[in-house]
């Protein structure tokens, strides 16, 4: 179960409540339940049979925004973001799932984003010198960004393209619990960049790149060996080093 997995955090966790104030949703709601104590204490609770999962508890894990402010503050670098990942996958894995998360997962198993637009960007043609990932995010919200990408790209000279149906990178589906789901994406998006053989994977989108760099390696999903993933700005900075 998840909450094994989780347990060594818990222990360290439960004990400690130094990194509450670097807890964004700590300093929104004010409430110990929504930090690393106090999800570490709850955990403990349900994993030792004198708790179940309550719509509110679930509601509380899902408040978590894991940005991982305090694994970085934390002076062990006790990793509470998996913690709560963890729990999440039992929340799904035993049902207990809001009906919102359920919709968004479902959407993202579905249609590969959570919205349904899409903007268009160049068509894919083999061997790349760049693939850029926008994100859904970009995408869907902020096509400005995806446009003035797509046109620094140009200026520079570079041979880029784009995936037609760009789908989840798996990073939103194993935030929510639905790991299972999240790897089936993965893969999925990891054979259309083999296809497409790219030398550099470009995205603004930090759920992407983060998926990619960190995510695909502990799953097992592997990318192309020359690939290498690099954040937007990364890219720019090393064409502008090189004079393009």
């Amino acid at each position: 179960m998840g909450i094994t997995g989780a347990r060594e955090t818990i222990r360290a966790c439960r004990y400690c409540f130094m990194c509450r104030y670097a807890c964004p949703t700590f300093l929104a709601t004010k409430r110990e339940a929504v930090t690393p104590r106090g999800y570490a204490l709850l955990l403990m609770a349900i994993d030792g049979g004198k708790q179940q999962w309550t719509e509110d508890i679930v509601r509380a894990f899902y408040q978590c925004s894991l940005c991982g402010l305090g694994r970085e503050d934390c002076e062990y670098h006790w990793p509470e973001d998996d913690m709560v990942r963890q729990a999440r996958e039992e929340v799904v894995g035993t049902g207990h799932a809001p009906q919102a998360v359920q919709a968004a997962a479902a959407a993202l198993v579905e249609d590969g984003r959570p919205w349904a637009a899409s903007l268009s960007l160049p068509a894919s043609s083999h061997g790349p010198e760049v693939l850029y990932l926008a994100g859904c995010q970009a995408r869907e919200r902020r096509p400005e960004i995806v446009s003035a990408m797509a046109q620094l790209l140009s200026a520079a000279g570079v041979r880029w393209a784009a995936l037609p149906e760009e789908g989840c990178c798996g990073g939103g589906l194993h935030d929510l619990g639905y790991s299972a789901e999240a790897r089936q994406k993965a893969e999925s998006l990891a054979a259309q960049i083999a296809a497409l053989g790219p030398e550099t994977i470009v995205t603004g989108c930090a759920h992407c790149y983060r998926t990619l760099k960190e995510f695909y390696p502990a799953w097992g999903v592997e990318l192309p060996a020359a690939t290498q993933v690099l954040h937007s700005s990364e890219y720019l900075a090393q064409i502008l080093r090189e004079g393009r």
